[in-house]
């Protein structure tokens, strides 16, 4: 194989080594996934190129991976770093959907805020 693939039989014909994952099956790994971005049993349609691997789902649609969440469980305009795990994708709103009140301003919630008590306006609880 060529050096600069990112495996043996695992190169994408146009995938660097430095852009991809090194256990991502060609058929899996996009052209433009980065080596971070690409999960090694992602399917190039779902893994999208600004999805880290530990937030693809391998059978999640690429504008709704989460880590844990499973693709009919997660919104597909919920951002990675905004999704709850189980959050239903009727009930996720860009506050974590079990840490925050449905329309609570995510720049308002704190993340220890249950949704049925957060105010839009609530201090963040003191830790300790």
């Amino acid at each position: 194989g060529r050096a600069g693939c990112c495996g043996r039989r695992h190169s994408h014909p146009t995938c660097l080594r430095s852009l991809c994952h090194p256990t991502c099956p060609r058929s899996s790994c996009h052209p433009t996934c980065p080596k971070s971005s690409c999960h090694p049993a992602c399917p190039r349609s779902s893994c999208h190129p600004a999805c880290p691997t530990s937030l693809c789902h391998p059978t999640c649609p690429r504008s709704s991976c989460h880590p844990a969440c499973p693709r009919s469980s997660c919104h597909p305009t919920c951002p990675r770093s905004l999704c709850h795990p189980t959050c239903p994708r009727s009930s996720c709103h860009p506050c974590p959907r079990s840490l925050c009140h449905p329309t609570c301003p995510r720049s308002s919630c704190h993340p220890t805020c249950p949704r049925s008590s957060c105010h839009p306006v609530c201090p963040a609880p003191r830790r300790g």
